[in-house]
């Protein structure tokens, strides 16, 4: 009958979590998801992997950029994006390094700006920019979607996507809570035991160890965040 709750319990629950997965990239070959808002340029792997994917303010008032699909940032400390960012008219002398600054953005599963920031290239002379950024992901988002845009640039002093990568950055001090047994990693063992707690009893101390949420106490809501955290290890 234990056997059975337990399984009951995480039929049930399982399904309404934020679904994991891994952060979007953006490269040649996996760039679902993301949207290019150039109406004469599509979104395909020649064009990314020709260079076509250029990012700036056309005359028109048109900010080009890239909008990534909403996905899951719960347990989510922050994100760090290396991009590889390519100046093709670094020669030109109306070329400006600094209009090709990069600004990686961070909304909200409704489309609100959460949060920005921006890389400015350093190397003057060469078109290949690396760029590392990285932002952080507000306590109590569950759902977060990323741009990136040039705000100054323009077709002269623009840059082009050539590949971005993303990581999830969270703390090892996060990753420790829910280790219920103690062997320094969170499995489906922790889950069972969580459940036994909250079914059958726990100690004060056993708070520390699976209160996932904060809250003082032990409930479902900390079995629901510990099995997320697990499928998104």
């Amino acid at each position: 009958m234990r056997h059975l709750l337990i399984a009951l319990f995480i039929a049930i629950f399982v399904p309404f979590l934020c679904s994991a997965q891994q952060l979007p990239q953006f490269t040649n070959t996996d760039f679902d998801g993301w949207t290019y808002n150039n109406p004469r340029i599509p979104l395909t792997a020649d064009n990314i992997g020709g260079s076509k994917i250029a990012l700036y303010v056309s005359q028109s008032g048109l900010v080009l950029m890239l909008q990534s699909a909403p996905f899951c940032c719960q347990g989510i400390d922050s994100i760090s994006a290396q991009v590889n960012w390519y100046t093709p008219s670094f020669r030109d002398p109306d070329f400006v390094l600094s209009r090709t600054a990069l600004t990686l953005a961070v909304d909200d599963a409704m489309g609100n700006p959460i949060d920005s920031v921006t890389a400015i290239p350093t190397k003057p002379g060469t078109s290949s920019h690396m760029l590392n950024m990285t932002i952080a992901v507000p306590h109590g988002v569950d759902s977060l979607s990323m741009r990136l845009v040039s705000w100054q640039a323009n077709v002269t002093s623009c840059g082009i996507i050539r590949r971005a990568l993303f990581e999830a950055v969270t703390s090892s001090a996060q990753q420790l809570i829910g280790d219920l047994d103690g062997d320094e990693t969170l499995s489906v063992g922790d889950v069972t035991m969580l459940i036994k707690w909250i079914l059958y009893g726990y100690s004060d101390g056993d708070i520390d160890k699976g209160d996932m949420d904060g809250s003082g106490n032990l409930d479902v809501a900390d079995v629901t965040l510990l099995i997320h955290a697990i499928l998104t290890a």
